[in-house]
């Protein structure tokens, strides 16, 4: 076996280390205005109806593409707005992720944008919050941890009424802001992505309130001392911030209102964490739960392989912990009071059919 030379390896990680830094002080995407929001949103829906292999290549598995012909347009029109970048060789290089969910393409970070403030990826969490949630025509809707705006923006074009977003991450309220002129129009009567920076309920006014408040909260259990995400660092257990959330929410819903949550959970095969905590914080509430995955514990978090990850594992083992649920939580404040398991195999199936598109493959149950 050949053995690279030093002079071949010191390139490698100069090149590594140069496409490390172009990531790193990659910008949001940017619309200046209606006529450039409708002309990207043009371009993508063009490219995406032309050839969904070669949108999925560029945008889901961010491999450039020299553009066809038919695509230099599109192509053209979508590096003025930051979404791609052409280089001298005539190819371009996505900037961006872009998801294809019903009516909504939303953009998010590259993955290999490893910074802390990388906006999140859309996965099963995103798609079945957006499918299942309970938006009526004339709600005043809250989402919380707003980050690419998927869910507050599926909410404005089902005909709510107002519709506001708080995220602390600055970045990530601008891919909402991108995401939001290229979704919403007020030809169709859509309302404007209200957006507000800082922690939670911090940034809103005391006599705020609504009917329907949404969260797709950072929920993964991280060991002490370990750097991660902002958008997916939800403490030792993973649930500081759903504990930090939930003693507002009675006081910020109207009258009929609802409460939504997509998280994940540490649990034994029977009881989940979040739950009994939505049930304390709720109480008088009809909680309905819907278990969407789950991960063996040792399994979700092998990654985590620094000197502190034994003893964290084996704390939470000690504990009984042995699985990690995806759950959905709906709490009414009106029906019967209690808790309510919810069958969700079909939802889950239909969420599967549009992550098969995103991967590639053919849905096995369209």
């Amino acid at each position: 076996m050949t053995r690279p030379s030093r002079t071949t390896g010191r390139a490698e990680m100069s090149v590594r280390d140069t496409l490390k830094d172009w990531l790193r002080r990659l910008p949001p995407p940017r619309i200046e205005g209606e006529i450039q929001a409708r002309a990207v949103r043009g371009a993508l829906e063009a490219f995406l109806a032309r050839d969904e292999d070669r949108f999925r290549q560029m945008f889901l598995e961010a491999k450039p593409l020299v553009p066809e012909p038919a695509e230099r347009q599109w192509m053209e029109i979508l590096a003025a707005a930051g979404y791609v970048k052409p280089t001298p060789a005539g190819d371009f290089w996505p900037c961006v992720r872009v998801f294809f969910l019903d009516e909504l393409l939303i953009a998010t970070d590259l993955l290999a944008r490893a910074e802390d403030d990388q906006v999140f990826s859309l996965y099963r969490e995103q798609v079945f919050l957006v499918r299942s949630m309970d938006v009526r025509k004339g709600d005043h809707v809250l989402e919380l941890c707003l980050g690419s705006g998927v869910n507050a923006l599926a909410a404005a074009r089902r005909g709510a009424a107002r519709v506001v977003g708080v995220d602390v991450n600055q970045r990530a309220l601008a891919f909402a802001a991108a995401n939001s002129a290229v979704n919403l129009s007020r030809e169709r009567g859509d309302v404007p992505l209200e957006m507000r920076r800082g922690s939670l309920f911090e940034p809103l006014a005391a006599e705020e309130s609504f009917d329907l408040i949404l969260v797709n909260p950072p929920f993964e259990p991280v060991p002490p001392g370990t750097q991660y995400f902002t958008h997916s660092h939800g403490g030792e257990d993973g649930l500081d911030v759903v504990r930090a959330m939930l003693p507002g929410i009675r006081h910020r819903l109207r009258p009929g209102g609802r409460f939504e949550m997509y998280t994940w959970t540490m649990s034994d095969l029977k009881l989940e964490r979040a739950t009994d905590l939505v049930l304390a914080a709720l109480p008088g509430f009809r909680v309905e739960v819907r278990r969407i995955d789950w991960v063996p514990f040792e399994v979700c978090f092998a990654n985590f392989l620094d000197p502190g990850y034994a003893a964290w594992r084996d704390g939470f083992l000690s504990q009984g912990v042995t699985h990690v649920w995806g759950l959905h939580v709906r709490a009414l404040r009106d029906g019967p009071a209690g808790l309510v398991r919810i069958d969700a195999s079909e939802e889950v199936s239909a969420c599967d059919a549009t992550l098969s598109r995103w991967q590639g493959e053919q849905p096995t149950n369209p």
